[in-house]
């Protein structure tokens, strides 16, 4: 009987990790283009639909104001912005985290400064200021 061999017989003498040998799907193919879709709609109804949107869209517009023009424009949809709520006030804190942020990041305690870290030091600079204010009050 005729066995098999373990390994095919270009990879024998070969080192590991080498590529077979090109095929026939490895073979460069001819330049072919596709065909162009055929138009969806004729070309003078075409030319209709463009010249009658372009004279729609020259008009003014009289219903929206100016400034409702811009802020479309923009891309932003809902109209009003809403108000910016501060780091402090998500934390629940009096001290200024941004401030405290802005101090460690200019003061180059390190290279890098966490989100987080100015909401913690805002806090224990908020407690540690409590706690003064207690002390005075007692005696």
């Amino acid at each position: 009987q005729d066995e098999k061999p373990l390994r095919s017989d270009w990879s024998i003498g070969r080192s590991h990790g080498s590529l077979p040998p090109p095929t026939a799907r490895d073979a460069p193919r001819p330049n072919i283009k596709p065909a162009p879709s055929p138009p969806s709609q004729p070309t003078k109804l075409r030319a209709f639909r463009r010249s009658t949107t372009a004279a729609a869209n020259t008009t003014p517009r009289e219903s929206s104001p100016p400034e409702k023009q811009a802020s479309e424009m923009a891309g932003r949809k809902g109209g009003e912005r809403k108000k910016s709520v501060t780091r402090s006030v998500k934390a629940g804190l009096q001290f200024p985290v941004g401030r405290i942020g802005r101090f460690l990041k200019k003061g180059r305690y390190a290279q890098r400064v966490g989100s987080g870290a100015p909401v913690y030091l805002a806090a224990v600079l908020e407690y540690l200021a409590a706690e003064v204010t207690t002390d005075l009050r007692c005696p």
